[in-house]
Order: C-alpha cells, then sequence, then structure tokens
C-alpha cells in the first residue's frame, strides 16, 4: 500500500469456476447464490439486502471490477429482488454439512497455531475455525494481550488456509480471463 500511495488493494484468488470466482471478486460482499450462463457470459449474484451497497460499491466500482477481472457480465440482485422476479429455491441455504463441520474445528484441534495464540483467542472469545477465518490485520491487533509476534503467526497462519483454499491447481493469485479479454463489461 506504501507503494501505491496509500490506495487500498484487494487479492482476489483466481479459480476456474467462473461462480466461484465471481463470489471471491464481489468480497467483502457476503453473496448467497450465483447462476452463470456460459452462452452469454453473464453471472446473476443475489446479495443479502445489508450486503447489496457493499457489493455494488461506490457509483457501481465494486461490480464494475468484478464483472473485469472475471471477464463475464455481473448483474446483481438483492434476495427481495429476486423472489420478486420469480427467482426459486432457499437464498440462504446452510452449509453443507461437510462445509459446516469443517469450520466448526476447535483451534485446539488445528496444526500450526501456537497454544499461547490458541489461548489468547480463546480468552478473546474465537474458539473455532469460524471465529477467525475472516479476522483481518486490524481485528487481530485489537485483541488484548496480542503481540506483534503472536498476530504475524495468526495471519500467516490464515493466509496459508486461504491459499490453500480447496483449490486443487495451484497458480497465481489473480489469472486474466480465458482468451485474454481484460476489457471492462457493463454491470
Amino acid at each position: 500500500m506504501n507503494e501505491l500511495g496509500g490506495e487500498r488493494i484487494d487479492i482476489v484468488p483466481w479459480s476456474p469456476d467462473p461462480e466461484r470466482f465471481a463470489k471471491l471478486s464481489l468480497a467483502p460482499a457476503r453473496v448467497a447464490r450465483v447462476f452463470s450462463d456460459p452462452e452469454t457470459k453473464t453471472i446473476q449474484a443475489i446479495v443479502d439486502e445489508d450486503q447489496l451497497s457493499l457489493a455494488i460499491g461506490r457509483n457501481g466500482q465494486n461490480v464494475r471490477l468484478a464483472s473485469e477481472l472475471t471477464g463475464w457480465k455481473i448483474d446483481l440482485y438483492s434476495s427481495r429482488e429476486w423472489l420478486e422476479r420469480g427467482g426459486e429455491g432457499p437464498l440462504f441455504a446452510p452449509l453443507p454439512p461437510e462445509e459446516e463441520a469443517a469450520t466448526k474445528v476447535s483451534l485446539r484441534e488445528l496444526k500450526g497455531l501456537p497454544v499461547e495464540l490458541v489461548d489468547l483467542l480463546e480468552r478473546a472469545g474465537k474458539k473455532t475455525l469460524q471465529d477467525i477465518l475472516d479476522l483481518e490485520r486490524e481485528d487481530v491487533d485489537k485483541i488484548a494481550a496480542m503481540t506483534p509476534e503472536l498476530a504475524d503467526k495468526l495471519m500467516t497462519f490464515l493466509n496459508e488456509m486461504m491459499e490453500e483454499g480447496g483449490e486443487d491447481e495451484p497458480g497465481p493469485a489473480v489469472e486474466p480471463p480465458a482468451g485474454g479479454d481484460t476489457s471492462a463489461q457493463p454491470a
């Protein structure tokens, strides 16, 4: 950020699956459902009401950048708007059992976290993997008795987990869309 004059940047893990890549590129907004149409290279993303402005961004910047990054046109809908248009199915379905179980793992069961860090996190009310997955460095630094060394260890651990993120194919953090078309698509 210093080299960019304080400009904030987002790093988006690449995925070969356009629906997953669209979800990742719309972060930090939580996307409930994504539907894609490969013929028109269009993605319909449904977000909860309180996530819509975050997904759109100021003057549509977030969704426009996500569209450019993925190479697909992204149409955003609030959950209410989606249902009014005739969308079907539960939008906010619970996680599949195996994913839910994976995020509810006790911090004590995780390899790679020092015992003193786990103790510190538990005193702060963070007892499972789910409790720490979305922590940013600023959040970690605010935890009582957190040292810079322990904060570094936690952030390294979380970054390594995100890199592994279930992707079987190693690759760069961001890869251009197939065909090399990086032009912006209207959202």
